[in-house]
């Protein structure tokens, strides 16, 4: 489901903790997580395509979707799993990132 290739240990460990991410959320923050991933409530995907920024850090610091390729922008800079949780789950439930039609 996921596309990449790590190529060092940082890449190796944000890319886990997604994986664990998507492993361990309910079947909402999973439906909100694929709509932020692809536009869509629905998985109308075959893969998650991801891409590591290492200069994303600080208050900076964000996944970013491109929803027309199904693309994620992956900071590498989380150093725990619970960092990454608690600041994915924060982005998917902010609601500010929706797409409604009008």
């Amino acid at each position: 489901m996921i596309q990449t290739e790590a190529i060092n240990s940082d890449e190796e460990r944000v890319l886990g903790y997604l994986r664990r991410f998507i492993r361990d959320i309910n079947s909402d923050l999973l439906r909100l997580f694929c709509r932020f991933v692809s536009g869509s409530d629905n998985l109308s995907f075959a893969a998650i395509n991801v891409h590591f920024v290492p200069h994303l850090r600080g208050l900076a610091r964000r996944i970013v979707a491109h929803t027309c390729s199904q693309t994620l922008d992956l900071p590498t800079s989380y150093m725990t799993y619970n960092e990454f949780a608690a600041e994915t789950r924060a982005i998917l439930q902010a609601g500010h990132w929706e797409m409604d039609f009008v």
